[in-house]
């Protein structure tokens, strides 16, 4: 799928849990970004440079109608500056960073 910069992305997210979840707090705790990742090599020297180009909005989170424990998160994370960025294609290379919360 590819996504021209500056329109929304959707997104859709299942979490497996057997514990009852409150939606409010899943919503409010879930962040997504469109994060554009670069390397770079100078003189054998490589750097990495990250810039958020996005960030996500949770529109409604449901558990399965069967019980069977399955969350669904959905979406939409804006697709960068319009015009500023390159289109977006999402067909082979999409990255998850599962965080939990701080102890």
């Amino acid at each position: 799928m590819s996504y021209t910069s500056g329109i929304p992305i959707p997104f859709r997210i299942a979490i497996v849990s057997k514990a009852i979840l409150d939606p409010q707090m899943v919503k409010s705790s879930v962040k997504v970004t469109l994060v554009r990742i670069a390397h770079l090599s100078i003189n054998r020297r490589r750097s990495r440079i990250d810039k958020v180009l996005g960030v996500g909005e949770v529109w409604k989170v449901e558990d399965s109608a069967d019980g069977a424990g399955v969350w669904q998160i959905t979406g939409s994370v804006s697709g960068g500056k319009p015009g500023g960025e390159v289109s977006w294609a999402l067909a082979d290379f999409v990255q998850f960073r599962v965080r939990g919360p701080p102890v």
